[in-house]
């Protein structure tokens, strides 16, 4: 299995650490919620194919999409899990249909073996690297204009010629940034009238 959590590992590793975790495999329809807010985190979970999204309404009930996973072997669920006794504060809902590997987590926390502790130092990194993604996102979200919000949230996901492929509407997108639709439309096609960036559809070039 391709996932930053089993790196170091063998196949023959990581088949039988599945099986020492009791992990099992669960499809979800697009639509259907993996967990909401205030269940008891009991599994650490990793997205084996379709698109997870991470999302809580607001005191008003507007939605906010704290983030979104479409990469295969991607990790989800960790922190509240490894926080102990605090349950979700947020939602995960499945936007296409999506299969979802579990583990228990119960076994990923107090399992023996050198393959456990390589799981647990991997998962050091990940925390690490997802703490930073939402370190970026908060000093976005507090510190820059629309515009420059826009241009990091593009950034992060570009391939090395400048392509974005959004993978969500452009309602989706004004709720990820916590703005209205109509004002995201209308700063993009700003920035494209400035020749900044190129739109085909869900495609956006940076210039």
């Amino acid at each position: 299995m391709n996932s930053s959590l089993f790196l170091h590992l063998t196949n023959e590793d990581v088949e039988k650490y599945l099986k020492d975790v009791y992990a099992s495999i669960n499809d979800f329809d697009a639509g259907e919620y993996i967990f909401k807010s205030g269940d008891n985190p009991q599994y650490l979970m990793i997205l084996l194919e379709g698109s997870l999204q991470v999302e809580f309404l607001d005191e008003t009930g507007k939605r906010i999409i704290i983030n979104r996973f479409t990469e295969p072997g991607t990790v989800v669920g960790e922190v509240f899990l490894c926080l102990n006794n605090t349950n979700y504060e947020y939602d995960l809902l499945a936007v296409s249909h999506s299969r979802v590997l579990f583990i228990d987590g119960d076994r990923y926390k107090n399992g023996k073996g050198n393959a456990f502790e390589i799981v647990r130092e991997n998962m050091t990194s990940i925390l690490a690297s997802k703490a930073y993604y939402l370190n970026r996102r908060l000093v976005g979200f507090s510190a820059y204009s629309l515009r420059r919000r826009i241009i990091e949230f593009l950034n992060i996901r570009a391939d090395d010629k400048g392509m974005v492929n959004l993978k969500m509407t452009r309602g989706e997108m004004a709720d990820f940034l916590g703005v209205t639709r109509p004002s995201l439309s209308r700063e993009l096609m700003k920035m494209k009238d400035e020749k900044l960036i190129e739109i085909n559809n869900k495609d956006i070039i940076l210039l």
